[in-house]
């Protein structure tokens, strides 16, 4: 517990984005805002899937071959201690081209899942006095409550379906129940045509350009 609120009391920011279920955008927002993040503030950005598939979207659109994960991290430790290395973590990190870093869990289903909080906490601790830190969360990964946890600010991508705002409901009453501090949380709604609704506010992807956001250039799997 004393590890989790050391990665709470420093000035990072941790940002935990996730959803009721795939296919609601929620990647795609992650690298973008991550992109537009590291374009104004003074402090790189770190993205962290908690993908239980260890899928490589994040590596593909950043295009960072083979990203060092947190087990290739462990492999290169050994029984060293987080604390022990220290800065050198930053040195580890994949970059890409835009400023924005990357540190899957893993690169198969077996690493992901050879991963636990308690040895994500102290890495995560680490590289938050370097980087602010935005967690990907898949919304299947028993990780979610984790990252929800230690995240100072959680949004909430959805679309406007039925079956998302079902699933978002029901989450939020078991989350309330808990008596978890929902003020953390925000809800995006994807509408038609990729516009989000904030907060109440339509904000639309080409206002975020004219906004100084940065947006990835558009790829195909197929190049």
């Amino acid at each position: 517990m004393a590890e989790e609120n050391e990665v709470q009391k420093n000035e990072a920011k941790i940002v935990a984005f996730s959803g009721p279920k795939e296919g609601s955008g929620k990647t795609t927002l992650v690298l973008n805002l991550a992109l537009g993040w590291a374009g104004i503030q003074k402090r790189p950005v770190l993205i962290v899937p908690l993908d239980p598939l260890a899928r490589q979207e994040h590596s593909f659109y950043l295009d960072i071959a083979n990203p060092v994960s947190v087990a290739d991290l462990l492999q290169v430790l050994g029984n060293t201690s987080i604390a022990v290395v220290g800065g050198l973590l930053r040195g580890k990190i994949s970059m890409s081209q835009w400023g924005v870093g990357l540190l899957p869990l893993g690169n198969t289903r077996a690493q992901v899942a050879s991963i636990s909080p308690k040895i994500l906490i102290p890495i995560l601790s680490r590289l938050s006095q370097t980087f602010d830190i935005f967690l990907d969360v898949d919304s299947s990964f028993p990780m979610q409550a984790f990252a929800f946890d230690i995240a100072d600010k959680i949004f909430w991508v959805s679309n406007a379906t039925r079956t998302h705002i079902n699933s978002t409901v029901q989450l939020f009453n078991d989350y309330k129940a808990q008596r978890y501090p929902m003020d953390r949380v925000s809800v995006i709604c994807k509408g038609a045509k990729w516009t989000y609704f904030y907060l109440g506010m339509k904000m639309s992807w080409p206002l975020l350009t004219a906004a100084k956001w940065r947006l990835l250039p558009i790829r195909s799997p197929n190049g």
